[in-house]
């Protein structure tokens, strides 16, 4: 039901109108958090090692998302499926990691937003069935 439901038009429509906005604004980010876990390394300062792996971590899951509305479930092979949900996946470790992140640092603000990309990425992994396991 899930995946057909993702795979319907108006759907799909609607998520890549959401996902570009949010693509463009994980775009002007990115930066900033790869230059936060570089200092990191340089400095040896742990949190901001954190924060630039938790970076590109979201960048995977920003292509495996991106990936997923491009392919409808009934066209993808096994090995599609396992990498988008394998990207995916990298999302839910990347919001749930922010969240704790924003959470260490009293921006309870975050901790909404980032756990609805949580939730989105549940459910698209939810949405991308392994093709044997239909």
């Amino acid at each position: 039901m899930l995946p057909n439901l993702i795979d319907h038009p108006a759907v799909r429509i609607a998520l890549a109108v959401v996902g570009v906005l949010l693509t463009l604004v994980a775009l002007i980010a990115t930066p900033h958090g790869i230059i936060l876990g570089y200092a990191g390394i340089v400095e040896r300062d742990v949190l901001l090692i954190f924060i630039g792996l938790m970076t590109v971590f979201g960048v995977i899951a920003i292509f495996g998302a991106w990936y997923r509305l491009l392919v409808p479930h009934v066209e993808m092979g096994k090995a599609q499926a396992r990498r988008i949900r394998f990207c995916l996946y990298c999302g839910v470790i990347s919001s749930l990691g922010l969240a704790g992140w924003a959470g260490y640092e009293a921006e309870l603000s975050l901790l909404g937003v980032l756990g609805l990309f949580a939730i989105v990425s549940i459910a698209l992994i939810k949405g991308t069935p392994i093709p044997s396991a239909l």
